[in-house]
């Protein structure tokens, strides 16, 4: 069954050139906004790493997927027939690889709290360890669906193996969401610390001790990687 012969559709093409464009045009800011920290490193140390390595996550993550859609809208003008299994892995794969990419925005806001609260400072393999962390479930989604789901029709491959029930899909889901509940508790966590380590903020102390004490906390609030302007990218 695994080797069984079905086809990506040629029929999809004019989907995967829409999406392909779209994904294109989406990358083009984020590229340029890494070509910015690289040649201004200082312009952009107030956001140190909370920004780059969210951009950083969303490139790498979706790139299986749009590299999937390119080749579908390059390549696939008549019906081309492949192994049922590879099909599978490719859509399946794909998809909830691209979905790991939502986990850096929690990572981002855990981070903070260990570096700011705990003043534990990780690094950026720390990081991207803790994104594939969060990844787990994703990742043993889609081999559930790749080696244990049931063929089904669809509008990329002919036949792909799927659940054909939708509650692994929405506890997927309701992961998601959770960890979006939990980056915010994290991020009020960190804000009523800092409220509480300085309490006169709002008080009668000079202008300047105060643009002072804002600066400080903004760096370390975006703080998030203990990094090196250097090593801004990857």
């Amino acid at each position: 069954e695994w080797w069984d012969p079905t086809s990506l559709l040629a029929s999809y093409q004019p989907y995967a050139i829409r999406n392909t464009i779209v994904t294109l045009i989406a990358y083009i800011p984020v590229l340029l906004f890494f070509r910015a920290v690289s040649l201004f490193p200082n312009a952009f140390a107030r956001y140190k790493n909370s920004i780059v390595f969210t951009l950083q996550a969303f490139l790498i993550f979706c790139m299986p997927q749009y590299l999937f859609l390119a080749s579908i809208a390059i390549l696939v003008w008549q019906d081309v027939y492949i192994p049922m299994g590879v099909c599978s892995i490719l859509k399946n794969f794909t998809v909830y690889i691209a979905q790991i990419a939502y986990s850096a925005v929690s990572v981002v806001a855990f981070l903070r709290y260990f570096s700011i609260v705990w003043q534990f400072r990780f690094d950026k393999i720390q990081a991207y360890l803790c994104t594939l962390v969060l990844a787990v479930p994703n990742i043993a989604l889609a081999i559930s669906n790749t080696f244990y789901g049931l063929p089904t029709p669809n509008d990329i491959c002919k036949v792909y193996t799927v659940y054909h029930s939708e509650s692994a899909v929405i506890m997927i889901q309701c992961y998601m969401g959770l960890q979006r509940l939990v980056a915010i508790a994290f991020h009020l966590r960190v804000a009523f610390y800092l409220r509480k380590l300085a309490p006169d903020m709002t008080g009668s102390s000079s202008t300047k001790n105060k643009k002072g004490r804002t600066r400080t906390h903004a760096v370390k609030l975006n703080g998030m990687v203990n990094v090196e302007y250097s090593e801004y990218l990857l």
